[in-house]
């Protein structure tokens, strides 16, 4: 993510969204105006990403031991992909939605996910082992 963030900013592309906003405050007001009016119309992202961090203890619910939180974030209008990422009790699981007909390849996003916890884990210093579930949980390889 870094690198790639260092070679979009080294390669200008950010520009774009900066000249973009800069063209705006040249644009005539009425045609601002519509601008403006069609925004809630227009896609505006097509992928949403959350982190929730949640509880770090285990949890029991009617004496039986809470082994795993399975996050989902609904698919909005225009949303293609939706990734949630909840910690709980030491592990990480992850939940994707997606829209059958745009992200035909979200399986292939489903499989590089545990090798990306992984890297992440060993560029953090640390070491973990993968749940059945799926979830990095901290441990010793």
């Amino acid at each position: 993510m870094s690198r790639r963030t260092s070679r979009l900013k080294e390669g200008r592309e950010v520009l774009g969204s900066i000249t973009l906003h800069r063209i705006a405050e040249f644009v005539p007001p009425p045609l601002a105006s519509f601008a403006a009016r069609l925004g809630p119309f227009l896609p505006w992202f097509n992928l949403a990403v959350t982190n929730i961090p949640g509880p770090q203890n285990t949890l029991y619910a009617l004496g039986r031991r809470l082994l795993a939180c399975h996050p989902i974030v609904p698919i909005a209008r225009f949303t293609t992909v939706s990734v949630a990422m909840m910690s709980y009790d030491g592990s990480i699981d992850v939940g994707l939605l997606g829209d059958d007909e745009h992200a035909s390849d979200l399986p292939v996003l489903a499989r590089a996910i545990p090798k990306a916890l992984a890297e992440l884990t060993d560029l953090a210093g640390g070491s973990s082992v993968l749940t059945s579930s799926g979830g990095s949980t901290p441990g010793s390889p």
